[in-house]
């Protein structure tokens, strides 16, 4: 009879045991699932920014080129202007007396 109760009891744990090593299992299993659903949305986020990165630095390049052509037509057009400004008079900046006083307004 020891040996009958002994043997339901060491089932019992050995079953619970067991159950629990499964739930576990399932448990880790749908952990995993979850981060590999998460590293692939961020993969794809990754793939968005790297492709807007792309299209951003071709953009900024074409900038560069139509600064430094129109820098370089400034210059050349400056030069001609600097030398043709400097044979005429500089007009004379006249200064204007200030407002007497800001005009008030009157809380009710």
């Amino acid at each position: 009879m020891q040996s009958t109760t002994l043997n339901k009891i060491t089932l019992g744990t050995l079953g619970l045991l067991l159950t629990g090593s499964i739930g576990f299992g399932i448990h880790q299993s749908d952990q995993a699932n979850s981060w590999r659903q998460e590293a692939a949305s961020w993969q794809t986020v990754a793939a968005q920014t790297n492709n807007v990165s792309v299209q951003v630095n071709a953009q900024n390049k074409q900038l560069v080129r139509k600064f430094n052509k129109l820098a370089a037509g400034t210059t050349a057009t400056t030069a001609a202007v600097t030398v043709s400004a400097a044979a005429a008079p500089q007009p004379v900046a006249v200064a204007q007396a200030a407002p007497a006083a800001a005009p008030t307004s009157k809380a009710s």
